[in-house]
């Protein structure tokens, strides 16, 4: 009697078994027709409590999900924010989309704080995608901030609602260089830190448009005839030249006192052209891949490592 319900229990157990497995190959099999044609595509706009849909149907926030290839008007809404509208191709080159929505009013400024790190999270991807070289590496040592100045990153929405990535240096002129000579002790990092976006908040460049100057041959005698109205005799002393090919970076000096500001460094690239220079950057404490695209970034650090001293 015993071995009979023993027999019984095991082809009722054999018996579910093969049910649930059927089940789960149909379940299978379904999916696989459902997504068939799909691609697997990731969509994250920030706070991950917003809807997102095309048309009239709805796909998962902060998710991948599968979307049959084209192209689409993607309409991401929340409460207290502003509706974002964004025109995708499905498959892209990353296959994603990231996006941050504005507040409107009082409580969309609540729900943003509070979702501060959906709006990192989505601005990492986005940064790392838009310039996948950049990474976010250098965010492992910012913040760095003393009495002397800070040196922070930052996230902006551009004007076509892409996000994009900076470093920001906060000093007050007399210790410009010393900040700027401390995010260059990662000179080592990868990657380059003259491949970041850098901003000087506040900063005053005492240099203004060009002044239309004859060829010299030599980089800096160009350089104080095309600046003469800054750089006059005795008030700017030339550190160093940085030379790579057909472009010579240029790094002047001062401690000029201009109402209480110290300007120290500042660093400009020229380019020959034939029988002249061209100048690919205003003077300015640094230079960076944003000034001169088609400089390596190697040569750019090369340039900012000039140290004016005392």
């Amino acid at each position: 009697m015993a071995e009979e319900k023993t027999k019984k229990e095991h082809v009722i157990m054999r018996v579910v078994f093969n049910v649930v497995l059927v089940i789960l190959i149909g379940l299978l099999l379904l999916w696989r027709h459902q997504i068939a044609g799909k691609e697997y595509f990731y969509i994250a706009y920030a706070p991950f409590t917003a809807t997102v849909r095309i048309g009239d149907k709805y796909y998962k926030n902060n998710s991948y999900n599968y979307i049959e290839p084209g192209e689409y008007d993607l309409i991401v809404e929340h409460e207290h924010f502003e509706t974002v509208v964004d025109h995708i191709t499905v498959p892209n080159e990353f296959n994603s989309s990231y996006g941050a929505l504005e507040s409107i009013d009082d409580e969309g400024d609540r729900i943003a704080a509070d979702a501060y790190k959906d709006y990192q999270q989505v601005g990492k991807g986005s940064a790392s995608e838009s310039s996948p070289e950049l990474g976010y590496e250098i965010e492992q040592y910012l913040p760095i901030q003393n009495s002397l100045y800070k040196i922070s990153s930052d996230l902006k929405t551009e004007e076509d609602r892409t996000l994009s990535y900076s470093i920001n240096i906060e000093a007050g002129d007399v210790y410009l260089d010393s900040a700027i000579k401390k995010l260059y002790s990662f000179i080592d990092k990868d990657p380059a830190i003259s491949a970041y976006t850098i901003y000087l908040p506040g900063y005053e460049n005492p240099f203004g448009d060009a002044d239309r100057a004859d060829f010299n041959e030599d980089a800096i005698e160009y350089v104080k005839k095309s600046y003469y109205a800054t750089i006059k005799d005795g008030e700017y002393k030339f550190a160093d030249t940085v030379r790579s090919g057909r472009y010579v970076g240029v790094v002047m000096c001062t401690q000029k006192d201009t109402g209480g500001a110290q300007y120290k460094t500042s660093r400009t690239v020229l380019k020959r052209d034939g029988d002249s220079w061209i100048i690919l950057n205003t003077p300015y404490p640094l230079v960076t891949k944003g000034m001169a695209p088609e400089l390596p970034t190697t040569f750019l650090n090369r340039i900012n490592l000039v140290d004016c001293g005392e």
